[in-house]
């Protein structure tokens, strides 16, 4: 890629391959809460489906963290070379049993914790890609203000 100041905005040059949803995925705001995952349909203050699927109902309580209590984000592999979202808390919290994530409205997976004590670190699988998660760790780290996009070719004559 290639990045240049033109009449006051910034121009991001990238290969063709690249669509103009790609670029704004990139760098496209992500919103993060976690939450607590209840059983009961009554103590829930929210209901979210895992990955939009209405067949699969997530009853969540309430917040367990927002984007501004991570302290940092790593992606790492486990053992069998699946990618995962490894964060680390500000501060530790007294866990609940199950945690929701919510990233942009849609629930991406839950996680079942070690409730035995107080905790810092969480650990995020997902079906994402690898590129996905980098993206998301990305924008947890450095989060973007509303950056428009619009798609420019050049002439090559």
């Amino acid at each position: 890629h290639r990045i240049r100041e033109h009449d006051g905005a910034v121009i991001l040059t990238v290969p063709q391959y690249y669509s103009a949803n790609d670029v704004q995925t990139m760098l496209g705001e992500k919103r993060l809460v976690i939450y607590e995952v209840t059983y009961s349909q009554e103590q829930a203050i929210k209901v979210g489906y895992l990955h939009g699927d209405e067949s699969r109902p997530v009853y969540l309580a309430d917040t367990f963290a927002h984007m501004n209590d991570i302290k940092d984000v790593r992606v790492r592999f486990d053992s069998r070379s699946r990618p995962f979202v490894d964060m680390k808390l500000k501060e530790k919290q007294k866990s609940p049993r199950d945690i929701g994530y919510e990233v942009d409205g849609d629930i991406i997976g839950i996680t079942t914790l070690d409730t035995r004590g107080k905790i810092d670190r969480i650990r995020l699988y997902a079906s994402m890609s690898y590129y996905d998660l980098q993206v998301l760790r990305a924008a947890l780290l450095e989060p973007l203000p509303f950056i428009q996009t619009k798609t420019v070719t050049e002439d090559s004559n």
